[in-house]
């Protein structure tokens, strides 16, 4: 029993060492759920930063600016036709958009697309709701999930506390 605790310890550590050696990347989906208007529907995304940027304790704002922040949204232009739009697509890039995490797990996304880059126009914001401009507006909600890596390391950590209590 102890040589497995030991073992998993030391892939935990091994996993946290190389997830945070600089360049790797950490790529978040993202989720879009509009419930409202002429694009109602699921629309899809991610969110990518280099590790190095994410601390494991404590919050963290990144930005395109600070720490390699990349966003792809696939999401509608003006005529309804499937569009991608990134990071610098945001009006106030490369301030923004801004990326919020709290000990490593992703929090919320401040993202806004004018009108006159998407005829739609669209914005997340940091309380988790979604809104679009054209064709008469709608709204929804987003979810950025934990990436893969994170996932693993949470997993890792859990068998380790199982295996600690037997």
């Amino acid at each position: 029993m102890r040589t497995t605790i030991r073992l998993v310890a030391v892939l935990s550590c091994a996993l946290m060492a190389s997830s945070n050696a600089a360049g790797a990347q950490a790529v978040f989906p993202v989720e879009v759920d509009v419930t409202t208007g002429a694009f109602a529907g699921s629309y899809t995304g991610t969110i990518s930063v280099d590790e190095s940027f994410i601390p494991a304790i404590g919050g963290v704002t990144l930005r395109a600016s600070n720490s390699d922040l990349t966003v792809m949204f696939d999401f509608v232009d003006g005529a309804g036709a499937p569009f991608t739009f990134d990071e610098m697509d945001d009006d106030s890039a490369p301030g923004f958009p801004a990326f919020f995490l709290t000990d490593g797990a992703p929090v919320s996304l401040d993202y806004r697309v004018p009108g006159g880059v998407a005829a739609n126009g669209f914005q997340f914001f940091t309380d988790g709701r979604f809104i679009y401009g054209g064709q008469g507006g709608g709204e929804g909600t987003y979810t950025i999930l934990p990436a893969p890596s994170s996932a693993s390391l949470v997993l890792l950590g859990g068998v380790l506390a199982v295996r600690r209590r037997r």
